[in-house]
């Protein structure tokens, strides 16, 4: 009796063929100009084929250039942008300077107005009351500086980007605008001068009567009203006087100046962005 035979399957693992293909991304111009090499190289044309060599070369080479062509222009393009959108925005915060001037000018004049007051009443003291001359001095203890406004200029200047403006006069001019703007030599003089001079002979004149307590701190008080005949007579009061008298027209001065060159900016930039 034959021995019963059991066909076992081939469990043997086939390895499916997961070969990768790279997909055909050649360019019709690419592939055009590859078979005409092949052409050229199996037809033994060795002097065409240089030729051809050589002509594709000098398209490369042109291409390379148009692209760089491109990329110059295409950042020149920014730049000017760039340059546009500084100048536009610096014009903005000169013009707002022009402003900033004008007013404190005005301002100015008010003060001397009430100074000139102030000198009239120390001549003529029988003609002013002590509450009206207090009123008139009020002015000595008041004064203004120019703060220009140099926003646009410092973050352009920090950024490097100050160098996109392409005018070099307009840009000379620009820096020696901010320069002189924040030296503020005139205002800080006149302000130091008010601290040092004016005002403490201000307070230690006017602010111990009975006109400064009841009309400013509005309190009762046993201090006797302004002396505008002894003030006149005063040397230290009549100094503080001519001293915040002189402070005001030169800084009328300096703010006038400096208002022309402020205009005179506005239309350099107004020249340029007009190109």
């Amino acid at each position: 009796m034959e021995p019963i035979r059991t066909k076992i399957p081939n469990t043997e693992y086939q390895t499916p063929n997961t070969e990768y293909r790279t997909p055909n991304t050649e360019s019709p111009m690419i592939k055009f100009f590859r078979i005409i090499r092949q052409q050229l190289l199996s037809d033994n044309k060795v002097s065409k084929y240089l030729l051809y060599a050589l002509g594709e070369i000098v398209l490369v080479i042109i291409g390379i250039l148009l692209a760089l062509q491109i990329n110059d222009w295409s950042t020149n393009q920014q730049h000017k942008k760039e340059e546009k959108r500084i100048l536009q925005s610096i014009k903005t915060d000169v013009t707002n300077d022009t402003l900033q001037l004008s007013k404190n000018i005005a301002n100015a004049k008010n003060r001397i107005a009430q100074i000139d007051t102030v000198y009239i009443a120390l001549n003529h003291p029988e003609q002013f009351s002590s509450g009206q001359f207090l009123q008139y001095a009020y002015a000595l203890a008041s004064s203004q500086q120019f703060n220009v406004n140099s926003g646009t200029f410092d973050e352009s200047l920090s950024s490097g980007f100050l160098k996109y403006i392409e005018n070099d006069q307009l840009r000379q001019n620009i820096f020696e605008y901010y320069r002189k703007a924040k030296i503020q030599s005139i205002d800080k003089y006149a302000v130091q001068q008010n601290y040092d001079v004016v005002f403490p002979v201000m307070f230690k004149k006017l602010s111990t009567t009975k006109d400064f307590f009841e009309g400013f701190i509005r309190q009762p008080t046993q201090f006797k009203p302004i002396d505008i005949k002894s003030l006149s007579t005063d040397i230290e009061f009549v100094a503080a006087v001519n001293q915040r008298f002189a402070s005001e027209k030169t800084q009328i001065s300096y703010w006038g100046g400096f208002l022309k060159t402020s205009k005179q900016l506005i239309r350099e930039i107004d020249e340029e962005l007009n190109k």
